[in-house]
């Protein structure tokens, strides 16, 4: 265990010290003691247990290490892509699952970072303190983040430095569906939807009195301190559920200087920062919920009240300190009611609320000072009714609805208040024939963008629609294909923008006239579920019509004049921002992903595993001044080692990220890099399996990486050598 602790680096002082560093201090040692204490209940209660009967040539296979690999187990269930809890085999779409053990290995501070080593999924990088998750080379509105079913319901989707309100600590499972089919969640995400459940709203009684986790975490690159806890309990059939989880880390250590050199070069009077060492990269994160929920025989009914509190640095601008000050105040609430009436099985529904604010700060010391106020309040409700199944026949019809207040007020108020309503009807079938298995979906939604302060009204209507079959021609191998043609009605923000977008440094306009975009995608999914090796393929096209997206202009300088703020790109001005205008076009998409694993070493005790996965993403601006849309990642390989036993697991793993030299116009190409992890998991007592810990070499070779689906990524790489370390105790 020792030898990890070779990687950290000298740390340099902070610039700007948290007022939250003191007390997060002390709550990482009340954790470490509490977590102690646990640690110590769970090695009795892990003696005290009965052992499994021995393990003889004619005995039971007490073996409890993964048989298959994390990225090629199929036999995960599925509840976001289908009417029903299908397995990943069955779900024809691509998809990826991170369950709460797997979460061990791969939670890192931000959604975006803690996905973006999935197939087919980047990230926009903002630092540790705000990621969201790009799949397949979209991202923003095309991106569905959902917390427990519903939207998050901040203002992510606005700007990459917003942060994603989940809670990392305490996520219990994700999902993800990559591509255009999943239209049980909303007809715009047409690049995927990202499933985040934290189990706030408790769905069962737990089977003793008391349950729970608590959880420790260091990472060595921003001195990140972290911990959660979370424990559930019943009183008859009620469920209580009581989460909170902290986090504080310095200034991220990078390898070399925070600006690139290839920006360097072009801009020779930007500062490049201090070697080593990203500055206003802090962030400090405290969060909260508690739920409770009847539980009948086949009914429920549960409410949460959750609060998260934020603060971080936003690195945009290299030596001006930039702080995001976020809040919110979430409500939810869930039921189903499991006895069958008409033609439905059960009814199900969600309803959520938050309550949004965040500051944007510039400025240190009593030189700061409030620059922009962002505020949402949103409210979303779907309802869900299963119908019974008719022979081999079942499905899903639904309503949802959005509803969405959005203000920014200040310098970077590029977007006038506008309040948006979306409302939708959706049915998705499944028919199940012999060895063959069909789906199809259809949604209706109608949208309402109005900014009464500059006298502005549209609404769209669209209607998406999927068709797929899958056919298992042999018991473990599935092939599929799956058509789907969706639209997309504009954005708020990609209607109304119009000025300085200081954290992408860019100046938007927006276009009111712009129409909603359709998109027609093919995917074809061809995998291997069980054996000595497992994997798939899935590749897909997809043929944009009136895609909306931002131009790379000049450079210019934000001047006012008669008709308001403008961005003049008058050389002699010498600007800064880059005018960046929402534009639509005729856009190609196509990719794929491709993942293998092959148990090269079996026996009851141990295992040893090889895997790859290889992802790529291509597009095509038809009769545009750019050939290709700005910021799309690269192709990306990854191949890892894997030794499994009962007590842990040994992991190495090399990536490797080719250059991106495909860019759009005025827009700088990325160098490839080659990425060495290693990663032990230590399960003490493996009948239980209720402690776990974690240990992490990440970027051992101190490979300067920068991703290129960042507006960040000449101003911002990501972490240098890093040890990180996490110990959960379940209860």
């Amino acid at each position: 265990m020792s030898s990890v602790f070779l990687f950290v680096e000298p740390k340099s002082s902070r610039n700007r010290p948290s007022p939250f560093a003191h007390s997060a201090s002390r709550s990482l040692v009340g954790f470490i003691v509490l977590v102690g204490l646990l640690f110590s209940s769970a090695s009795t209660r892990a003696d005290n247990k009965e052992p499994k009967g021995e393990a003889g040539p004619q005995g039971p296979d007490t073996t409890t290490h993964r048989p298959v690999s994390q990225a090629t187990d199929y036999e995960e269930l599925i509840i976001t892509a289908a009417p029903h809890k299908s397995s990943r085999f069955d779900v024809i779409q691509g998809t990826s699952v991170l369950s709460k053990e797997q979460l061990e290995g791969a939670l890192m501070p931000t959604l975006g970072e803690t996905l973006a080593e999935l197939p087919g999924i980047s990230s926009t990088y903002f630092g540790p303190g705000a990621s969201r998750p790009v799949i397949r080379g979209l991202d923003g509105p095309r991106v569905r983040v959902l917390q427990n079913g519903l939207g998050s319901l901040d203002a992510s989707v606005t700007s990459p430095d917003h942060a994603v309100t989940t809670e990392g600590l305490l996520i219990e499972r994700v999902e993800v569906i990559r591509g255009a089919g999943t239209l049980l969640f909303g007809g715009s995400a047409i690049g995927g939807v990202v499933n985040v459940d934290d189990g706030r709203i408790p769905l069962e009684l737990p089977s003793d009195r008391f349950e729970g986790d608590a959880r420790v975490m260091y990472g060595s690159a921003a001195n990140e301190k972290a911990g959660s806890m979370a424990l559930t309990t019943y009183v008859g059939p009620v469920a209580v559920r009581a989460a909170g989880a902290f986090t504080q880390s310095d200034d991220l250590q990078i390898p070399g200087y925070a600006v690139s050199s290839r920006l360097a070069a072009e801009e020779p009077d930007l500062p490049r920062g201090p070697y080593g060492l990203a500055e206003f990269t802090e962030t400090d994160r405290r969060s909260g919920t508690a739920g409770a929920s009847w539980l009948g025989e086949n009914s429920m009914i549960g409410a949460s009240y959750g609060v998260m509190q934020d603060d971080y640095g936003v690195p945009s601008e290299p030596g001006e300190p930039v702080q995001i000050d976020l809040l919110q105040k979430r409500f939810d609430s869930s039921g189903t009611w499991g006895n069958s009436f008409l033609i439905f099985d059960k009814a199900s529904y969600r309803y959520g609320y938050a309550k949004y604010s965040h500051k944007e700060l510039e400025g240190a010391g009593d030189e700061e000072e409030l620059a922009t106020l962002f505020s949402n309040q949103a409210h979303e409700a779907r309802v869900d009714l299963t119908q019974k199944a008719y022979g081999d026949l079942h499905g899903t019809v639904g309503f949802q609805v959005l509803h969405r207040d959005f203000q920014a007020e200040g310098e970077e108020g590029f977007v006038p208040p506008t309040v948006t309503t979306n409302w939708g009807l959706f049915a998705v079938e499944e028919y199940h024939w012999d060895d063959f298995r069909f789906e199809a979906g259809l949604r209706y939604e109608r949208k309402t963008v109005d900014a009464d302060s500059i006298d502005f009204e549209r609404v769209f209507n669209t209607v998406s629609l999927s068709l797929g079959s899958g056919y298992t021609f042999w018991e473990d191998y599935l092939v599929g294909l799956s058509l789907s043609r969706t639209e997309r009605a504009p954005s708020a923000e990609e209607l109304l923008s119009d000025g300085a977008h200081l954290a992408t440094g860019g100046f938007d306009i927006g276009d009111p006239g712009l129409e909603k975009e359709s998109g027609l995608t093919i995917e074809g999914t061809l995998r291997k579920k069980r054996g000595r090796w497992s994997g798939g393929l899935n590749m897909y096209w997809t043929r944009f019509s009136n895609f909306i997206y931002q131009e790379n202009g000049a450079f210019c300088a934000p001047v006012d004049s008669p008709a308001g703020l403008i961005c003049d790109p008058d050389p002699l001005l010498e600007g800064e921002l880059q005018l960046r205008s929402f534009t639509q076009n005729d856009v190609d998409f196509w990719g794929g992903e491709v993942t293998g694993a092959f148990d090269f070493y079996q026996s009851k005790d141990y295992t040893g595993v090889v895997d790859l996965a290889f992802d790529w993403v291509k597009t095509t601006v038809r009769n545009g001044p750019s050939e290709t849309l700005p910021r799309i990642p690269p192709y990306r390989l990854k191949a890892g080692l894997e030794g499994r036993s009962d007590l842990g697991d040994l992991r190495f793993e090399v990536w490797w990220v080719r250059e991106q030299n495909r860019v759009a116009n005025n827009e700088l190409p990325t160098d490839s890099y080659v990425m060495l992890n290693l990663i032990l998991t230590v399960h003490p007592f493996p009948d239980q399996r209720n402690v776990t810990l974690v240990a992490q070499g990440r970027n051992l070779l101190n490979e300067e990486a920068r991703v290129a689906s960042s507006f960040l990524k000449d101003k911002l790489p990501l972490p240098g050598r890093e040890a990180r370390l996490s110990l959960t105790v379940a209860f």
